[in-house]
Formats: structure tokens, C-alpha cells, sequence
């Protein structure tokens, strides 16, 4: 009989956790993520800490286990190039002329340029030599503090002439809007251009268009949360830790 109650009791407490019920509110004072999860399997997600704001929205799905997927509806940060090339007329060089399709006040827009894998910037006499630093160096030696630093207004890159062929060319970009209390503390990057014509001198007309939501826009892909009766458990990565966030009573559509 012993056995058989100890089977009894295992089977539902299985049963009991298999029917925890996802739909509802989770969010409180004391934490910065606020979860939203609609019977119709579709999530809102928005973060909200001092000066930095992050939104998302997308389809769960539930697993065994206490488990929940999030899959955001956008699963790519990258802004696409319009790229028109042709055989740079001057001898010496190659040209690049940046337009922005969006309207955008780009006094409030940084850039970094990255040509042949390069991370490329103005020297002191103002010209735009390379710095030797690849994509994964450069985000290493970029922290919170100087980041800033380390780009260049976009406006100052809208023409460009190098005494190289172009062989690769990507930009990494950030808001930073002087007047405002919110700051965009994850950089786009736009998709990497690789040329057709040769190890030859170029023209690049180069387009990027972009909405401005996207660089608070938070991407999950195939993103595991932990499911609990009276909350969840979520890996922030703006904070690198797993936070607890409480279900809302009587938040069940």
C-alpha cells in the first residue's frame, strides 16, 4: 500500500505542474521586465530601467518540464544595404557616399565603419585611416564607458574617400541623443557588403534604411523561461543575472 500511495503522490504532483497555467500578467515594482502571455500563444515584453527601455513581442510555447520558448515575431537586428558599384574614376582610391533613407536627425547617430574587416577612423589630422581592430576586438575593447568615444557621428562618414580597393564594407550604429533622458545601449550593425568587382577601386552608393524602434527592439530566439505557480524565472542579460518575476493575482485572460 506504501508503494502504491508513493506511486499516487508522484503522479500528481507530475499532473499538478504539467497544468501550470501561463496566461497572465508578470511583472512588479521592483523589477525592470514586464511579461505578457495571451492565450492566443502571443507574448508582449518591454523592459523599463532607468534609462534604458527595451520592448518585444512574439509566440510562446509551452514544454515539459516548467518550461516556456519565446520566439520574437522580428529575429534579426540587422539593417539591409542598398549598394550601387561601379569602377571609381579616381586612380588613387575608392569613394563612398552614405545616404539615410529614413529621416533622421543624425546629429543624434554614431557610426563605426568597418572596411576588409577593418575598423576604420579619423586620425588626428581628420583623415580616415585604419585602426587595425577586427568586429570581435573592437567589442572588446568597447565597454559601457567609452563606447560613445569610439564612434563617430554618422553625418561625418556621408562622404568618404580612401586610397584602397574595397573589398568588404559593414556599419555598426548607435542613438545617442544629447537631449534626451533614454539611450540605446545595443548597437545595430547593417548587413556586410562584399564587392563583385575585384580587388579594384570603387564607387559605392551605399542606402540605409532602418525604423528607429529597432534599437530597442529585443530578439528571442528559441529563448527558454522558467515557469513557476507564482512567477518566473528569466535571464535578464542587461543585468547578466536570472531575475524572479512575480505573477500578477487575477491576471488570467
Amino acid at each position: 500500500m506504501r508503494v502504491i500511495a508513493i506511486i499516487y503522490t508522484a503522479v500528481l504532483l507530475s499532473g499538478c505542474s504539467a497544468n501550470i497555467k501561463v496566461v497572465g500578467k508578470y511583472t512588479s515594482k521592483s523589477n525592470p521586465d514586464f511579461f505578457q502571455f495571451n492565450a492566443d500563444s502571443t507574448f508582449d515584453y518591454k523592459y523599463n530601467a532607468y534609462h534604458v527601455k527595451e520592448y518585444s513581442s512574439g509566440r510562446w510555447t509551452q514544454l515539459k518540464g516548467k518550461k516556456i520558448v519565446l520566439n520574437s515575431s522580428i529575429q534579426s537586428r540587422d539593417i539591409p544595404l542598398k549598394i550601387n558599384q561601379d569602377f571609381s574614376t579616381i586612380n588613387t582610391g575608392s569613394d563612398i557616399k552614405l545616404n539615410f533613407e529614413t529621416e533622421l536627425d543624425l546629429k543624434n547617430y554614431k557610426c563605426a565603419i568597418f572596411i576588409n574587416d577593418t575598423l576604420y577612423s579619423f586620425n588626428g589630422t581628420g583623415l580616415m585611416v585604419p585602426t587595425g581592430l577586427t568586429i570581435k576586438e573592437f567589442e572588446k575593447e568597447v565597454n559601457v564607458a567609452d563606447i560613445y568615444f569610439r564612434y563617430t557621428r554618422c553625418d561625418s562618414l556621408l562622404s568618404l574617400r580612401l586610397n584602397i580597393p574595397i573589398r568588404s564594407l559593414f556599419y555598426k550604429i548607435i542613438k545617442y541623443e544629447i537631449n534626451s533622458t533614454y539611450l540605446s545601449r545595443k548597437p545595430l550593425q547593417t548587413e556586410k557588403y562584399f564587392s563583385s568587382l575585384g580587388f579594384k577601386n570603387t564607387a559605392l552608393d551605399v542606402s540605409v534604411s532602418f525604423a528607429d524602434s529597432l534599437f530597442n527592439y529585443r530578439v528571442f530566439n528559441n529563448e527558454k523561461i522558467k515557469i513557476r505557480r507564482k512567477g518566473l524565472l528569466f535571464f535578464n542579460d542587461n543585468t547578466n543575472t536570472w531575475w524572479h518575476v512575480p505573477k500578477q493575482l487575477n491576471s488570467q485572460n
